[in-house]
């Protein structure tokens, strides 16, 4: 009876220990650059490029993507240097602003006690918003065309997500987000520039 007994609670150890990530598990892989290059550069007909940051978040929870290892800041200069050749010999210059670029934590409600140990639950929630402007403007600021586009991204993580489970999260959120933008921006950037675009 009592080799039984021990059986039983070194089972429950057992499961707990996996429930809790307390074993072994593969180590992640935390991206520390993002890729701009999948889609080809817009020629445009300006002879310099602005980076304007409209509005820097607050860095303060709940708000967590200043704590990813590119923030929307940075990776936006990389996005708009990727993105736009400037081939022109105009004062025109290409103006790309940062509207929002945000990632928000969630967290979620998960079943306590024994019942709760033999499933991990999504424990917590990020919301990625970003939404960037593209102007052609002349020598006094005048803007001459314009583009825009917003794009959001969820994910939720489970219990017991690590630091670089966070933050790899938060890398595949922002290049989801960037990939939004290049999608929806893409033929307002075709019509609407059209006489600056090559």
């Amino acid at each position: 009876m009592m080799n039984r007994r021990k059986a039983v609670i070194a089972t429950i150890a057992m499961l707990a220990a996996i429930s809790s990530g307390a074993m072994a598990k593969d180590k992640v892989v935390v991206p520390t650059t993002l890729d701009f290059a999948k889609v080809p550069a817009y020629r445009v007909d300006v002879t310099s490029l602005d980076v304007v940051i409209a509005a820097e978040p607050p860095q303060e929870y709940p708000l967590v993507g200043h704590l990813a290892p590119v923030t929307y800041s940075q990776a936006v200069r990389d996005w708009a240097a990727h993105r736009f050749d400037m081939t022109g010999n105009t004062v025109n210059k290409l103006r790309v602003t940062l509207n929002e670029g945000r990632i928000v934590e969630t967290i979620l409600p998960i079943k306590k006690g024994i019942r709760g140990w033999f499933k991990k639950e999504q424990a917590v929630q990020y919301d990625a918003t970003l939404s960037v402007e593209v102007a052609v403007i002349d020598a006094v600021g005048t803007v001459l065309a314009s583009a825009s586009a917003r794009a959001v991204q969820a994910q939720t993580l489970t219990e017991g997500a690590t630091p670089d489970d966070k933050r790899a999260a938060w890398m595949h959120m922002i290049q989801a987000t960037f990939d939004g933008i290049d999608a929806g921006i893409d033929e307002q950037v075709r019509i609407n520039l059209s006489q600056f675009v090559r």
